[in-house]
């Protein structure tokens, strides 16, 4: 069985540096973060910030989505960023 890891910045500790590892077969901290505003760091140096709705192995689907990067171009409808591309996902408030 392949299990993928993605590392999470949760709260005050984002600010320090610690990070959280959750394995994705047992997801439950990302079950209750569900319709949370997030930011999806990818593998390529991209920055998605918008609200987290959907999350699998497959990867995660964020609504009301934007680039942070450049000019910070809306995306329309729902983002799906697969898991192959994503490297960690910051919880924001």
């Amino acid at each position: 069985m392949e299990i993928a890891v993605v590392m999470l910045s949760v709260g005050i500790f984002a600010t320090l540096g610690v990070l959280a590892v959750v394995v994705l077969e047992r997801r439950p901290l990302l079950r209750r973060q569900m319709s949370r505003r997030v930011v999806v760091h990818t593998t390529e140096s991209a920055s998605i910030e918008g609200t987290l709705t959907a999350y699998s192995r497959d990867g995660a689907v964020l609504t009301a989505a934007r680039y942070l990067d450049g000019d910070g171009t809306d995306l329309g409808g729902d983002t799906f960023v697969p898991a192959g591309k994503l490297h960690f996902i910051q919880m924001v408030s």
